[in-house]
């Protein structure tokens, strides 16, 4: 990988530039001003929320013009997007209906960076007015693929019922994204499209799309959410029978029961494992063996009262793992690690009481990871990033010793990257189909890419995730005060997360 690290850029050490010129800021915004230039990550929250607090035009675009500065510095500094990742979601608190429609001018009019365009018709959508709708409507034919996905979103949050022509017009558009909105959007807009929505849930030519749209089901349909679910179970791809076990998980009746133990035995173990902490969870009953619930719910099912509050309070338990990374047991007969070069890796893992670096740490787990699966009919993929993006082979494979020496040679390539690139490793891995689990090990907060930090990267992944349902278990080698930003992940995939300072 060193071939790719010729040029190291210099942290920038000066503050960052105005994001607007002094003289066109109201006096009463300045000090604000003055936050949102700075490098201190709570100075900038706190610019932010004087902006929100002010909840004028010019305090609006003070927040936008962080979005449009991190354009113009990201190839010079290398944490610019933390800052743009930190402000947004102060421009969906804004609630003044003039500011919200300078937001809308920015969606409309900024050409340059199609990216500020696409973030202005998401957070439109955060403010559940139908005033934007003509605007929103308009972006559905934005050239950059990324504003017609979010303008169709966010028509679906607001309910902006003159949009519904529109949107039928995406209903068998090619990106999976578009179609997967524009569908959900319009039962969002009126029930009278239940119809149309439950037929593409059933046979949408995209499993992803149909694991999307059964992830809404409870809440946009009024009667048929469980029967859907039921039948999503018998689904030729796995991504919608997953979603189909997570609906079922919140349906109190003995029917989501029956369905559930049926999904214990699925061909894919993670959606049997999910199937099983799901009826932990539903139930109350700590049975771990699949083969015993048949039998339990066969004596108990006539009489069985559901506990009152049992979902998230029932802690999930399971057997003993033979395979784990970290502790965080391996379900999966699909699996992908991905794995930070950065030179953060370089660092000692203070917990260990070793002088062990923590890509030494994860190397170590990795092999005994290797070792096991190895002669079993796991399929395999590693990927490693620093601030480019590497993946063993084009495809996934099984672990023979050929390529399970070949796997652990590319894993140990050297940890010299100076930025990591989060985003761009995440989204790849997520978006490949066959993947089903992923382990993603990082040294901490990322330092490039479109989303950098841990809310925002988080809420991007998570949406993504809602058309490839992967679990992704993260693991920070790094300090407890940059867990924040790997955590999320995992909290809103499904997965686990794990600490190691």
């Amino acid at each position: 990988m060193s071939t790719r690290h010729i040029a190291v850029l210099a942290i920038a050490t000066a503050i960052l530039a105005p994001s607007t010129p002094c003289q066109k800021v109201p006096a009463e915004l300045r000090g604000a001003q003055g936050q949102l230039d700075h490098r201190m990550e709570n100075e900038v929250q706190g610019g932010a929320q004087a902006c929100v607090d002010a909840d004028s035009v010019p305090a609006t675009e003070l927040l936008l013009g962080v979005m449009e500065r991190q354009r113009q510095l990201s190839r010079t500094h290398l944490s610019a997007a933390h800052y743009r990742d930190v402000t947004f979601p102060y421009v969906t608190k804004i609630k003044d209906i003039y500011a919200q429609r300078r937001v809308a001018i920015e969606m409309r009019k900024n050409r340059k960076y199609p990216f500020a365009r696409q973030w202005a018709a998401e957070a439109l959508g955060f403010y559940g007015r139908t005033d934007h709708g003509p605007a929103l409507v308009k972006a559905l034919g934005d050239k950059h693929l990324g504003v017609r996905r979010w303008a169709a979103w966010s028509l679906g949050k607001i309910g902006f019922a003159p949009a519904v022509n529109k949107l039928k017009s995406l209903t068998g558009h090619t990106d999976e994204f578009v179609r997967g909105n524009a569908i959900e959007a319009l039962v969002r807009i009126d029930p009278q499209f239940a119809g149309t929505y439950q037929t593409a849930v059933r046979g949408d030519r995209d499993g992803g799309v149909r694991a999307a749209l059964l992830r809404a089901a409870p809440e946009v349909l009024k009667t048929g959410a469980e029967s859907l679910a039921i039948t999503a179970l018998k689904d030729k791809d796995w991504r919608p029978r997953m979603q189909a076990v997570d609906n079922l998980r919140s349906t109190k009746t003995k029917t989501s029961v029956d369905a559930l133990i049926t999904a214990l035995n699925d061909a894919r173990p993670v959606v049997g494992v999910r199937a099983l902490t799901s009826l932990q969870k539903l139930t109350g009953q700590p049975i771990v063996q699949k083969d015993v619930w048949p039998k339990w719910w066969q004596d108990n099912r006539e009489t069985f009262q559901f506990p009152e509050s049992s979902d998230g309070k029932t802690k999930a338990k399971r057997r003993q793992a033979t395979v784990a990374f970290e502790g965080i047991p391996l379900d999966s007969d699909h699996v992908a690690f991905v794995l930070d070069k950065s030179y953060w890796m370089k660092k000692r893992v203070e917990s260990s009481g070793k002088s062990e670096t923590r890509d030494a740490a994860a190397l170590e787990e990795l092999r005994g990871v290797v070792k096991k699966l190895t002669g079993t009919d796991v399929e395999f993929s590693i990927w490693i990033y620093d601030e480019e993006v590497e993946r063993l082979g084009k495809k996934s494979v099984k672990l023979t010793k050929k390529t399970a020496a070949r796997a652990l040679k590319f894993a140990a390539a050297d940890a010299s990257g100076r930025e990591k690139n989060a985003w761009q490793v995440l989204e790849e891995v997520v978006m490949d189909p066959k993947i089903d689990t992923i382990y993603y090990i990082s040294s901490g907060e990322a330092d490039a890419g479109l989303y950098v930090h841990g809310n925002r990267l988080g809420r991007h992944i998570a949406d993504l995730n809602r058309f490839y349902k992967k679990t992704i278990h993260s693991i920070a080698y790094s300090q407890k005060g940059f867990f924040r930003h790997v955590k999320p992940i995992s909290d809103l995939t499904g997965g686990t997360f794990r600490g190691i300072e």
